[in-house]
């Protein structure tokens, strides 16, 4: 539920990062044959990519436990995320595993990092798109 409503919000501003000359990649964790049905779910059109194994995840240093999946924190976000119209669906991936975000320059250099510690825990996107300006 939390990672496709974190994949619809950027989609709603997958342009605004074109026009900060940036390109939005979202990487999850679920099986290549997911990508379809969340793409369809969220109206994402960018660039998609799939690491079962959370390669990237550990290279990122990304936390994956099951403190971050359970306590009062997730279950209010779960509640904001219902009321926003977002409904939990299959499991995709690995559902300890929390995500973050990263922007990378042209010259491989990283203008914001954020590490999500509990399920539901997204960046502004306002925040990524002004780490752009850095750029």
């Amino acid at each position: 539920m939390f990672c496709r409503q974190q994949v619809a919000e950027l989609a709603t501003h997958h342009s605004d990062f074109g026009i900060k000359d940036g390109n939005l990649a979202i990487i999850g964790s679920g099986k290549p044959d997911q990508l379809p049905p969340l793409r369809a779910a969220t109206g994402y059109s960018g660039t998609l990519l799939t690491d079962p194994q959370r390669e990237t995840y550990g290279f990122l240093g990304l936390n994956r436990s099951i403190g971050g999946v359970i306590g009062l924190k997730m279950v209010t976000r779960a509640v904001q995320s219902i009321a926003s119209g977002y409904r939990p669906g299959p499991l995709q991936g690995d559902a300890l595993q929390l995500g973050g975000a990263i922007t990378i320059t042209a010259d491989n250099r990283v203008t914001y990092f954020f590490k999500s510690t509990g399920a539901g825990e997204h960046p502004p996107v306002a925040e990524l798109l002004a780490s752009l300006d850095q750029a």
